[in-house]
């Protein structure tokens, strides 16, 4: 009896565990989608961004920005631009409301939907 009692809470032990892994999972996917500031930016996934749509909606789309930049006037995010992963960048004046020219660029309004979008305005070459 005693046996019996032990092996069943070892195996809801192991069944906890791996509920816990999961949950901590597709937690941690849910982080690096929506916040990890990404690389190349996905034409099909660029197209799908519209105006009006929210800052939730173009992070879910595109993931994190490179950078996001909320000076007044500029309420911008810029994708894209270097290659890999980026370091989200710093800014200093005059460049403080300037996107970067090789970036894909959502600009947002005051209600923080996006008004427009602009694609990069140089190519490096690659």
């Amino acid at each position: 009896m005693k046996k019996e009692a032990s092996a069943t809470r070892g195996f809801f032990g192991l069944m906890k565990l791996i509920l816990v892994v999961v949950i901590l999972g597709a937690a941690g996917f849910l982080v690096f989608r929506l916040f990890w500031a990404r690389g190349p930016v996905d034409p099909a996934a660029w197209t799908r961004v519209k105006v009006g749509m929210s800052k939730y909606e173009v992070r879910w789309v595109l993931g994190g920005p490179t950078s996001a930049v909320q000076h007044s006037p500029a309420h911008f995010w810029e994708y894209g631009y270097g290659k890999g992963f980026i370091i989200r960048s710093t800014r200093t004046e005059p460049y403080l409301n300037t996107p970067f020219p090789d970036a894909y660029v959502i600009h947002f309004d005051a209600n923080n939907k996006v008004n427009k979008k602009q694609g990069p305005r140089r190519s490096d070459g690659d």
